[in-house]
């Protein structure tokens, strides 16, 4: 069986701005480090950089960055949505939460793109309730599709970093997506009804995903659009192929792990989406050879199958650097170059490799408030931002890929066998806590 799959990956667009106010005394050197002996870094670990403010202390409070077994959250749907689909995401979201614990002020919304107004309204209201972007005059259908996004955030208590500071994140789907995923706007795609099921699971998850990453940034958020240059509460600045790349990378792990207990699944072959998986996940097990060739070779490029693939980009001598970490690609996520079909990919593998997927995908966030993104990669791998890329553009050049089967990887590469409920407590995250 050949399994059509198309790789979804949806821009974060965080929203940030506003001089922090209520700015505490604070002296990142003060917060003990004794505790970094246990760390690679050791004796040279980085020291803190995080500025806490009255948001802090009240996203803290409320318990925003701690998982929790029945968080504040939302599902909102235009009153035309068979109430199956309502089913399944109430399933699907509550299955996420037992895994990676359940974070508050996530908000997910569908809406009939093609519908009046009326059948709309829950969506309107809530964004409204949000102070969402373009709220002030309220909402038609058109203007939702124009300001429709996933995953996006609203502030409804504005953006200054003061003791009322509130933070939501949106998820906001056309309901065409919802029935038919990918085939939604590509006539060309015609999945089977189980694979467009799994892969509306897919994108929960990896949605998701990006607001338990968010969850852990605090007030500071996570990425490059969050925080002014201004602002003394910078950005953790977590580069876009982290936040991709481990949303991505614990997709079909998550699925392999958690499908059966999905019910609506159940009138589907169960050997048919095995494979599914399984293909999934092999391609993800045999990336260390399938990223060495297409960095080490100009193509064109033998495919897993034995297909010999000259569609491909030239991406010989291509390498990971500070440009890749600067905001998203300059010409769209969905571009077709190197840096898009290469670094949200084999960075995250690599990473793995030097530490484990319970710090990609775990410790990691649960230090970034504190260090920075780069400070808790450096935490946990002994290597700062340099030395990180220096090491992984090295490592895809040490070894030629023609001398290695395509099943081979270094040590902690591939995807774990075992669960990854099993694998990583997310309901043990150390979370910052003051």
């Amino acid at each position: 069986m050949k399994f059509r799959y198309l790789l979804s990956i949806l821009l974060i667009s965080a929203c940030g701005g506003g001089g922090s106010s209520g700015v505490m005394d604070y002296d990142p050197a003060s917060l003990s480090t004794s505790t970094n002996t246990n760390f690679p870094c050791f004796p040279n670990c980085p020291l803190p950089t995080a500025v806490q403010n009255d948001a802090t202390i009240k996203l803290i409070n409320e318990g925003f960055n701690q998982p929790k077994s029945n968080p504040d959250q939302w599902a909102i749907f235009s009153t035309d949505i068979e109430q199956y689909y309502v089913n399944r995401e109430d399933l699907i979201q509550n299955l996420l939460n037992t895994t990676f614990g359940g974070y508050m002020n996530y908000n997910y919304m569908v809406f009939n793109e093609d519908g009046p107004d009326e059948i709309n309204t829950p969506i309107m209201n809530r964004l409204i309730e949000l102070k969402y972007n373009g709220w002030e005059n309220g909402y038609s259908t058109e203007e939702l599709r124009n300001v429709s996004s996933c995953l996006a955030g609203a502030n409804p208590n504005g953006w200054e970093k003061d003791s009322e500071y509130e933070q939501h994140s949106t998820c906001m789907v056309w309901k065409s997506f919802l029935l038919y995923s990918h085939a939604a706007n590509n006539p060309n795609y015609m999945p089977e009804d189980y694979e467009i099921e799994i892969q509306i699971v897919q994108h929960m998850q990896h949605e998701y995903f990006h607001h338990y990453q968010r969850a852990h940034a605090l007030d500071r958020g996570l990425d490059y659009q969050t925080a002014p240059a201004d602002d003394p509460n910078q950005s953790v600045n977590a580069p876009w192929w982290w936040i991709e790349g481990a949303a991505m990378s614990a997709e079909f792990w998550w699925i392999r792990s958690n499908w059966q207990n999905l019910n609506f699944l159940n009138k589907y072959n169960s050997q048919d989406i095995n494979e599914l998986i399984t293909y999934q996940i092999n391609g993800r097990n045999s990336s260390f050879w399938w990223f060495l060739q297409r960095i080490q070779s100009s193509g064109p490029y033998r495919e897993h199958s034995g297909h010999i693939n000259d569609e491909l980009i030239d991406c010989s001598g291509w390498q990971l650097g500070p440009e890749h970490s600067d905001g998203y690609p300059e010409y769209g996520h969905n571009n077709n170059d190197c840096e898009n079909q290469l670094a949200p990919f084999a960075p995250i593998h690599f990473m793995a490799h030097k530490s484990s997927w319970q710090i990609v995908l775990r410790d990691i966030p649960s230090k970034y408030y504190e260090y920075g993104f780069w400070g808790a990669v450096e935490l946990y791998t002994g290597l700062n931002e340099e030395e990180f890329y220096l090491q992984f553009n090295e490592t895809m050049r040490s070894t030629n890929w023609e001398d290695i089967s395509m099943t081979y990887a270094p040590d902690g590469w591939n995807i774990p066998n075992e669960s990854i409920d099993t694998h990583i407590d997310f309901y043990n995250i150390e979370y910052f806590n003051n």
